[in-house]
């Protein structure tokens, strides 16, 4: 009887490592088990409506506060500038120039006192010549940030060619540039509308070259109109310096703006707009769904992820048929 037992406990090599590496399998199948969830979490889980919401708005909030900062940083420099370097010409023109060609005037025209004027043309004395744009930051008298405001006007002649600065920035070299500056307070031939302008006409407006005008063409289209003139400034790049160029030379005709129906439009359709994130356009469509058909667009307001920022600038690109 004993022996029985022990014939019956007792286990052969090969059953032993059987029996140890189906002990593995089954830790491994339980380790993955419990290990799923965490790697491949459903969306299901994710952030509830009224948490993205609260986030929202909370980042809203601190975007207001951080430009509120740099302004009130900016204001302080400004009135913080020392007395030998304010420029007796307290106007900037900015217009197309060659650092090479230009004199201590057309420095001193560009924002640069006296001083500075005279220092950078020591400096180009000492160097030779401005090869590139970058050349007039080894000066200490243009720090980084006066070197990005000029960036988009140098031209530099090397022979009969120019350098790419002006290419860059989406400016093209002038027809009638022949070596010599071009102000950008030259009143303009015409008024472009920019709701409706092809890129042939964006294109005679001084300041704008193909990159640019093939840009405001596609944000165009993303928006479906330009409400406002300062909406050219949403353009990756595009700076106060070139609206402050370009804007007595456009006009905004807003009837020409094409409207998202809030009561027909797919996630896929609203999510396109650049002011709508696939969150919010799901909502819209949700509490279309829950709730039946928009009386009007400022229902659209009852969404929880739609915050007052979000409405105001949105809000010209609906319509609730």
């Amino acid at each position: 009887m004993l022996n029985e037992l022990k014939n019956l406990f007792s286990w052969s090599k090969k059953e032993r490592i059987g029996i140890i590496i189906l002990s593995l399998i089954l830790l491994i199948i339980l380790s993955l088990n419990f290990f799923f969830d965490r790697w491949f979490v459903p969306e299901t889980r994710g952030w509830s409506a009224d948490s993205i919401a609260y986030y929202s708005r909370l980042i809203d909030t601190l975007e207001r506060e951080t430009e509120n900062r740099n302004n009130k940083r900016k204001k302080f420099f400004k009135n913080s500038k020392k007395p030998n370097e304010t420029n007796k010409n307290t106007e900037t023109i900015l217009f197309f120039f060659d650092p090479n060609k230009i004199d201590k005037t057309g420095w001193e025209k560009l924002g640069f006192s006296e001083k500075q004027a005279q220092s950078i043309l020591n400096f180009k004395t000492s160097i030779g010549s401005f090869k590139t744009a970058d050349d007039l930051g080894k000066s200490f008298v243009i720090d980084s940030v006066k070197l990005e405001k000029l960036r988009p006007f140098i031209t530099i002649e090397i022979g009969t060619e120019y350098t790419n600065e002006t290419r860059k920035s989406g400016h093209e070299k002038p027809d009638d540039y022949n070596g010599k500056s071009l102000e950008i307070d030259e009143k303009p031939k015409e008024i472009i509308e920019i709701n409706s302008a092809d890129s042939g006409s964006l294109l005679k407006i001084n300041g704008i070259g193909p990159y640019y005008a093939h840009k405001i063409i596609e944000y165009r289209k993303q928006l479906g109109g330009y409400k406002k003139a300062i909406q050219l400034m949403e353009i990756w790049n595009f700076d106060s310096i070139r609206f402050g160029q370009i804007n007595p030379q456009i006009n905004v005709d807003t009837v020409l703006i094409k409207k998202l129906d809030i009561n027909s439009a797919s996630i896929e359709e609203l999510k396109k707009h650049p002011y709508i994130r696939w969150y919010l356009a799901n909502a819209i469509v949700k509490y279309r769904q829950q709730h039946g058909a928009y009386s009007g667009v400022i229902e659209v307001k009852k969404v929880a992820l739609m915050t007052d920022s979000i409405y105001i600038k949105l809000s010209p690109y609906l319509i609730a048929e």
